[in-house]
Formats: C-alpha cells, structure tokens, sequence
C-alpha cells in the first residue's frame, strides 16, 4: 500500500436532524368520492364558524409557514384537479378546503446523511483566504420519504468550519415539467454573454494570486467573478531575481467564447 501524502484531520461538527422542520405538503386521503365527500361536509360549515376556523388555522400554522395562504390556495387547486370540480368558491372558502387536504411533513425525522460541499457562487465579503461553501444532504423523513436540503458555510484561511443554521423555515419546491427549449435561440443567448475580463494580479513568492482587481470590468458581473476564481485557484511560474522567488504584478486578460 502506498501512503496518503494527504493529512485528513477530523473536526468536531456535527449536523443532527432537526424533527422540527417541516414542510405543508398536500394531503390526499382517497379518491375523488371520498374527496368530494369532504369538501360538501366543509361548504356546510357556517359562514362565521368558517371565517373562525379558517384564522385559527392560519395563524396556528403561520408560525412555521409565513406563506400559508398561498399554500392552502396551491393545495384547493390540487384537490380540484384530482375530483374535477368546477364549482366558483370564494377565495376564504378555497383556502379552507386547502386546508383539510393539508398537512406537514418532518423532512428530517428519521435521519440527516450523504453531505456533499461546492463553493457557493457569491464569495464576496469574506476575509482572504476564507471560502463560501453550499451543502446539500439526503434527508429522510416519515415514511422513509428523501429530500435534497441544503447548509450554508464558511471554511476559514486556518480550515476552520463555520456552517451556519438552517432556515426557520422550509418550502416544497413547485415541480417544473421539463421544457423545451430551441437550441438555436440558447447559443444565440449564450452568445450575448461572451466577453473579456483584464485583471491585474499580485502572484506571492509560492506562485498563488495573493491580490487581483479589475482592469477593464465587463458588463456581466458574472464574468469578472468566473475570472477572478479561475485566477485564485491557479498556480503561476515564480519570478526569481538573484536565485530567488520573489511577488510581481501581471496583467492577465481572460476571454469567454462559446466553443462550437
């Protein structure tokens, strides 16, 4: 076997499962009969006593949804598509039939696994030498149910961790059906993005960038941060004066072109 000149040193963070966050997902408890069946049953509530169960839902459950009364209206919109119902209710009348066909889930009961790190694309504010990152986890809630979440954090220039805590607050994302799109039309607008970025550098004695600014920005913010990562994470020849390495300053231009 061949020895690791890699030094893994185990750190003390842990990430636990949090039961308390979860999401208002939709609840269908049957076929459209059974479906039916309920709603006729709400419709009979009283006016008043609806207008008062419908408050007391909401603000029970804004606590851990702020968007409540969009979801309630997302989910009447599902349950009017499982039974095909073309009854006109009142906006008050939708949310609360949403609301019978709602429930929350524990996205994280059962377990919190499988992390996975990526430098997140915003780096700016940071001291030098520290990184950004976005992590994504598996986790399993009721019923053994996987959701893709996601932590926040910073690995410090001393590869210190600091990851900070998860939102109080956590959404089912809308499904987006695949769409087409028209190659063509894509390069054309890919093409609208391609530029130069000029920076000039400072490459310390060990041949890393130690310091960068703009020269010539360009229109697109998203270049100029491309340019100056693709810099950082670059190695550079040493300058040696009198046998030995010493900083210089270069002016690097970086081009993007779509490549056909």
């Amino acid at each position: 076997m061949y020895d690791s000149p890699v030094k893994v040193t185990r750190l003390e963070h842990r990430i636990d499962p949090d039961p308390g966050r979860v999401i208002a997902r939709p609840f269908i408890p049957g076929g459209e009969f059974r479906i039916r069946g309920i709603i006729d049953r709400v419709i009979d509530i009283p006016g008043r006593e609806a207008r008062n169960l419908l408050t007391r839902i909401e603000e029970h459950f804004r606590v851990n949804h702020p968007e409540i009364e969009e979801i309630l209206l997302e989910h009447f919109e599902n349950v009017k598509e499982v039974a095909s119902i073309d009854t006109d209710y009142s906006d008050e009348q939708k949310r609360l039939i949403g609301a019978y066909f709602t429930m929350e889930y524990a996205i994280e009961a059962a377990a919190l696994f499988n992390p996975s790190m990526v430098p997140a694309f915003d780096q700016s504010g940071l001291p030098e030498g520290s990184t950004r990152f976005l992590m994504s986890l598996r986790a399993t809630g009721e019923g053994h149910i996987s959701s893709i979440v996601f932590r926040r954090g910073v690995i410090t220039r001393n590869n210190n961790i600091i990851i900070e805590e998860g939102s109080l607050y956590s959404r089912q994302l809308k499904v987006r059906e695949n769409q087409v799109y028209l190659k063509k039309v894509y390069r054309l607008k890919l093409r609208e993005i391609e530029g130069e970025v000029e920076l000039m550098i400072l490459v310390n004695a060990s041949g890393r960038v130690s310091q960068l600014y703009v020269v010539s920005p360009n229109r697109y913010p998203l270049l100029e941060k491309a340019a100056a990562r693709a810099l950082k994470n670059s190695l550079f020849k040493a300058y040696v004066v009198d046998g030995r390495p010493v900083p210089f300053w270069v002016r690097v231009p970086i081009e993007f072109r779509l490549v056909d």
